[in-house]
């Protein structure tokens, strides 16, 4: 009478066995790279170099320059600092500098960017051309300031402090 369930449970113990075969001889894919990964500092210097070259300012759309400007910021300090400061205001992105200290060595600037930026988008506030230029070296600074140390090698006199970054 037993046979038919014995018959289920070889089946079933060697169903298992079959499968937890299958999935560890099953080869991991790899993923797929399309070309070279642009480092988070690249791509922000290359972003700023980009805005720099389309002077929103001039045209008028001022709000659209800041957005763009704090935009590149934070998806470099995000990629390169692990901080989700797209997810933040400008005062909790500031709060959460303070443990990074390549950074916090530049939150004064950072800090001056993001109020007049926060000012030009929600409060109407029209800075003046050398303010929208100040900005944008500032930003600049910055980045150059926190990149990563391999990108400093080779390239003396790029960062301001020289070696203070590193």
């Amino acid at each position: 009478d037993y046979w038919l369930y014995m018959l289920i449970g070889a089946v079933a113990v060697l169903l298992v066995i079959g499968l937890i075969w299958y999935f560890r001889k099953k080869p991991v894919k790899a993923p797929v790279v399309t070309g070279p990964v642009e480092s988070p500092y690249d791509m922000a210097m290359r972003q700023l170099q980009e805005l720099k070259g389309e002077k929103l300012w001039e045209q008028g759309d001022i709000k659209q320059y800041y957005t763009r400007l704090t935009d590149i910021l934070r998806n470099y300090f995000e990629h390169q600092f692990g901080i989700a400061a797209l997810e933040l205001t400008s005062a909790e992105l500031l709060q959460n500098i303070k443990p990074i200290t390549i950074l916090n060595q530049q939150r004064d600037k950072l800090q001056t960017i993001l109020i007049i930026a926060d000012l030009a988008k929600f409060a109407k506030m029209q800075p003046t051309p050398q303010e929208h230029e100040d900005c944008l070296t500032k930003a600049t600074e910055i980045v150059a300031w926190t990149k990563p140390v391999a990108v400093k090698e080779g390239q003396p006199g790029d960062v301001p402090g020289g070696s203070a970054g590193k």
